[in-house]
């Protein structure tokens, strides 16, 4: 279903809500399918995330609500 995180993010999420944290790293990053639910469900923790892709390495500041 589009703009739903699959399954296993809804438990990873899950997980997390647990988890004292305010940062975050990525490492490939792909598309987002998790670091873009994650930025809704944590808008407050610092993120950096990487891709060995250049198109999916640009650097910006995004900001979901």
């Amino acid at each position: 279903m589009r703009g739903m995180p699959a399954c296993r993010n809804c438990r990873t999420l899950g997980f997390l809500r647990s988890v004292l944290f305010e940062t975050m790293l990525d490492v490939g990053s792909g598309r987002g399918v998790f670091l873009i639910p994650f930025m809704k469900e944590f808008p407050w923790v610092q993120v950096t995330s990487l891709d060995l892709l250049e198109k999916r390495t640009i650097i910006r500041s995004i900001s979901i609500c």
